[in-house]
């Protein structure tokens, strides 16, 4: 129903299609993984390889993608891109993007907001280390990008964002610009082995 809005409550699996070249539509007017009060989750397949040339089409598009105790978690194998297509709302603290293999190249490539407090946040997170791009995004995003799994990268470059992000320990984020950042907190102090990096441009 393209006006019915959906939720993945607590104890369900939302599994999207499997392909590596095609791009899908969600058919409602909202999908919500997580209701606030239980979790919910989506495994999502729709990937292409790195090296294949679909790399800006396998993915889906939602006309509003609610993140409310939600997890987004990749799946279909190494070295992958997986777009997410429409805007992105951030509700509360708990919501987790996860990648089941190595090498996931994971792609926001619309509007990014939240409720409305700083306390909303995407914790980056997982056994496997992730690449979080944030593409011809503009955002009204208060909330915080937390990178929680060593090894990974929050790419912020070519975006209007400016955003507040959590770095922890052997984490990178990636800007062309200092005024994408309004604030970025490096936790690494206990790990000089593993640093915090910050690059602008290039």
């Amino acid at each position: 129903d393209p006006d019915a809005d959906y939720i993945v409550k607590s104890g369900l699996v939302l599994r999207s299609f499997n392909s590596t070249w095609d791009h899908r539509t969600f058919g409602g007017k909202s999908l919500s993984i997580g209701d606030g009060m239980s979790e919910g989750t989506m495994y999502h397949y729709a990937a292409a390889k790195l090296t294949e040339n679909y790399t800006d089409i396998a993915g889906i598009y939602f006309n509003q993608l609610i993140l409310s105790k939600g997890t987004i978690t990749t799946q279909s194998g190494d070295d992958r891109v997986f777009n997410i297509f429409g805007p992105v709302k951030v509700v509360g603290d708990s919501n987790y993007v996860k990648a089941n293999y190595t090498g996931a190249d994971i792609r926001f490539r619309g509007k990014l907001s939240d409720n409305g407090s700083e306390s909303d946040r995407i914790r980056f997170q997982g056994s496997n280390p992730m690449v979080a791009r944030f593409m011809d995004v503009t955002s009204d995003f208060g909330g915080v990008l937390r990178v929680e799994t060593a090894g990974s990268i929050l790419d912020l470059s070519g975006t209007q964002m400016s955003v507040y992000a959590d770095m922890l320990k052997g984490t990178t984020i990636r800007v062309d610009r200092p005024t994408q950042i309004r604030r970025v907190n490096f936790q690494a102090k206990e790990s000089p082995d593993a640093p915090c990096v910050l690059q602008i441009g290039g």
